[in-house]
């Protein structure tokens, strides 16, 4: 390489690095946007709430995919769901998972309570069959909001926490939206296999129409007694993002109680992988873009760009599960509270009857965006610096193929060899 292409080859990376601190900064952030609130009265009620978590750790315990209590609770879900005079239904599936080596991890299995032939992939990976539940409010929509919870356990003989908080409170407000005529269809989903991977949640995703979901929401962990606010789960993956819309109403509403905002991202919540080198919002946006995934149900709705929105009960100044009690026998009713449980089940009714009374527009559906704290770098920035790394490329191949180009035949030859990378970066 001559000194000239060289030179060149460090002007272009020089660009680059020095623009990464121009853009992620928090010059840029702005404030989230803000709508319109439901101001009247909320029902949910956390005492009917508890009172479900109970009936559901004493009837149901062990409720692991594929288990006789996967299938009862199921069936009692159907039948509290008929009983509501919601359109009710089933969905099985089948999913492959890694249960009995987590099972092993946590100390619910020994290597000796295998099927002959040891620890082999064979007898590591079980075949299941996963039952959905449905329950159908129609309204005068067809545009359809998804309220969801799973059902399932891991490790666990109640689950309260994990995750019969989440299911009570499904059926809680089950019970006080479809009392009243509503504008949007609602969808209610007992999800199974949420604890090996997600599976009901993407079962549902791969076998439903997408095109007419406003919403996805999803309770997972939503009693903790000792919690000072409602977490945020992941709204942005390696596949895809939640449009803005949906967690500026969630901040909108949090903040109005009086709490602060809590996100189970690379900050705080479940902790992340940080690597150090780049300013906090590079490095956000890199974390959540490259090794970023979402742990609740929510995350295959996020992963195809639909609305969602996912609430776990948190407090403020610890990380989710201090305790260690998920998917062990200590996760019992002892750690819910009934005003817990009220309390995120009133933000949930209140979110849901704010969409209503909004019309979002096309910039706050955008998903390109980083949220920090109440603010966010909106797509503009994140555009413009996309925008500079793509010009980066193709300045680079251009001084590096500039001998060729000046050469037609061998120019032409070059290109079609040249083209396939250079689109795909693009």
């Amino acid at each position: 390489m001559n000194l000239k292409k060289l030179l060149a080859f460090l002007t272009v990376y020089a660009i680059i690095i020095i623009s990464v601190p121009l853009f992620f900064n928090d010059t840029w952030l702005k404030d989230l946007p803000e709508f319109k609130i439901y101001e009247g009265e909320l029902k949910f009620s956390g005492e009917r709430a508890y009172k479900d978590i109970e009936y559901i750790g004493i009837n149901f315990p062990q409720r692991e995919v594929g288990s006789e209590h996967a299938e009862t609770s199921a069936n009692w879900i159907l039948h509290e769901f008929k009983q509501l005079g919601l359109d009710s239904y089933k969905e099985e599936f089948t999913c492959r998972s890694l249960g009995k080596i987590l099972k092993l991890l946590i100390g619910e299995n020994t290597p000796e309570d295998f099927d002959n032939g040891g620890l082999t992939i064979r007898n590591l990976v079980t075949e299941s069959k996963g039952i959905n539940v449905i329950g159908m409010s129609q309204g005068k929509s067809e545009d359809t909001i998804i309220i969801g919870a799973h059902r399932d356990t891991l490790g666990t003989l109640e689950g309260a926490q994990d995750n019969a908080s989440g299911t009570a409170s499904m059926l809680e407000l089950a019970r006080v939206l479809t009392k009243e005529d509503h504008y949007y269809t609602y969808m209610f989903v007992s999800f199974d296999a949420e604890e090996v991977g997600l599976k009901g949640a993407e079962a549902f995703a791969r076998s439903h129409s997408l095109k007419k979901v406003k919403l996805a929401m999803i309770l997972d962990c939503v009693g903790y007694k000792d919690a000072d606010t409602v977490g945020l789960y992941q709204f942005v993956s390696t596949n895809g993002a939640s449009p803005l819309w949906t967690t500026a109403l969630a901040n909108s509403i949090i903040g109005k109680s009086g709490w602060r905002s809590y996100y189970l991202d690379n900050e705080e919540g479940f902790g992340g992988p940080k690597i150090g080198i780049f300013p906090p919002l590079m490095e956000k946006m890199i974390s959540l873009k490259v090794s970023g995934g979402v742990n609740t149900d929510s995350g295959p709705f996020v992963d195809r760009n639909i609305p969602s929105v996912g609430f776990i009960a948190a407090n403020s100044n610890r990380n989710i599960d201090h305790e260690g009690v998920f998917h062990t026998p200590s996760d019992t009713i002892t750690l819910v509270s009934k005003d817990t449980l009220e309390s995120i089940g009133k933000v949930a009714e209140q979110y849901i009857k704010s969409v209503e009374l909004n019309d979002f527009t096309w910039e706050n559906k955008t998903t390109w965006y980083l949220v920090k704290g109440n603010k966010y770098l909106d797509y503009r920035i994140i555009l413009a610096f996309s925008l500079l790394l793509v010009l980066g490329v193709l300045l680079l191949w251009f001084v590096s193929s500039f001998e060729v180009i000046k050469k037609r035949d061998d120019f032409l030859d070059f290109l079609k060899k040249e083209l396939p990378w250079i689109i795909s970066i693009v």
